[in-house]
């Protein structure tokens, strides 16, 4: 089913109790994410527990008819199984809410805009939850057609609309998506704009910019500490290494495979982090490799890098002391196979397919294979 982005939620939330709206039309069902919130917080949370006592008109359209699910009908009023501009097109009542809650990318952008015109003539209030900017590709998912990416949007495209609410989100991946509220209500009579009201959101808003404001200054000090930590983390190892006994350094290849297994859909692979018992890691940027190898940023590594290589034969060579050899890398459906030959002899070969991405552990007990 469809579902977005959460940093927005008690925002918008906030926003559908300032309007009391008593009825309302969710574009886009999906999970239903705004349907039963709706209900919860208009209904429910002013003591109308039992479903009979709900007052609230809450609609929804969904196109995808399969995500329609029994619950759904329990808490929405009706859905429309039917596509959103077909409904706009033949639509003859009116609303105080319509929610386009990540809707709007999925239309080419004069369907978009038609849609938004249409939706303040029939409504009071329209509330938009978008992606911004060009790095939300998105096909089709589980056979949904409607869940493509039709359109980039930026904030500047809603400035011909009547704003009365804005405000600017970042998702999990740093990528900027923003909430709008709508309306052509005449400002003065515009309940939400009372100035006590007003007051207390510019409170509000300072609260929230302090609160952060102390969290930033937080993180960067953890940032700072964690990076000192690192440095030191991998100057011990390079350490280690230059001031252990020729006789107790270990020198280790690592190489792609050869031959991939039949399965996978190519030949790559990743190297996260290279360590041993007694080496708490080794800096992948001085580890030395041939043309065939690229280093990269990766979150998802110990040290912030990682290797990558996709032609047969690529080889990666290190000196490591301990007694077990430990390597993180990446299995996945386009992976190869990994060579670890230790005084010039392969003494392990793995293939690293799976079916579903995930960073394994490679361990290696170098007293065993001698």
């Amino acid at each position: 089913m469809g579902t977005s982005n959460w940093q927005n939620v008690s925002y918008c939330i906030d926003l559908i109790k300032r309007i009391k709206p008593e009825s309302i039309l969710d574009v886009g069902v999906g999970f239903g994410r705004w349907g039963i919130s709706s209900r919860e917080f208009l209904d429910v949370w002013d003591g109308r527990i039992e479903r009979a006592a709900w007052k609230t008109k809450i609609e929804g359209i969904e196109a995808f008819s399969k995500n329609i699910d029994e619950y759904h009908k329990y808490f929405y009023t009706k859905i429309w199984e039917i596509d959103a501009s077909d409904f706009f097109r033949k639509c003859k009542d009116t609303y105080n809410l319509i929610i386009f809650g990540d809707v709007l990318e999925h239309f080419y952008k004069d369907e978009g805009n038609k849609l938004l015109d249409i939706a303040l003539d029939l409504s009071d209030y329209v509330m938009i939850n978008i992606p911004l900017g060009d790095n939300w590709e998105q096909g089709d998912l589980y056979g949904n057609i409607y869940e493509e990416h039709k359109s980039e949007w930026c904030v500047s495209d809603f400035d011909k609309y009547p704003i009365i609410r804005k405000r600017l989100f970042r998702d999990y991946l740093g990528r900027e998506f923003a909430t709008l509220l709508l309306s052509r209500n005449n400002i003065i009579s515009n309940q939400l704009l009372k100035l006590t009201e007003f007051d207390n959101e510019l409170n509000l808003i300072q609260q929230e910019l302090n609160e952060m404001s102390n969290y930033f200054d937080y993180l960067k000090g953890k940032r700072t500490e964690s990076e000192q930590e690192l440095t030191i983390t991998l100057k011990k190892g390079e350490e280690m290494i230059l001031n252990a006994p020729s006789n107790e350094k270990v020198l280790i290849k690592v190489r792609t495979g050869n031959n991939t297994n039949k399965n996978s859909n190519g030949s790559e692979v990743w190297v996260y982090h290279i360590a041993s018992n007694e080496i708490p890691a080794i800096h992948l940027k001085k580890v030395i490799r041939d043309e065939k190898w690229i280093i990269r940023a990766d979150q998802s590594s110990p040290t912030g890098q990682c290797l990558i290589a996709s032609e047969f034969g690529a080889e990666l060579q290190f000196e490591i002391v301990g007694d077990t050899l430990v390597l993180k890398c990446l299995s996945h459906p386009w992976s190869g196979k990994i060579e670890i030959v230790k005084n010039e002899v392969v003494v392990l070969t793995v293939d690293l397919f799976s079916t579903n991405q995930k960073i394994i552990d490679i361990i290696i007990n170098l007293k065993d294979v001698d």
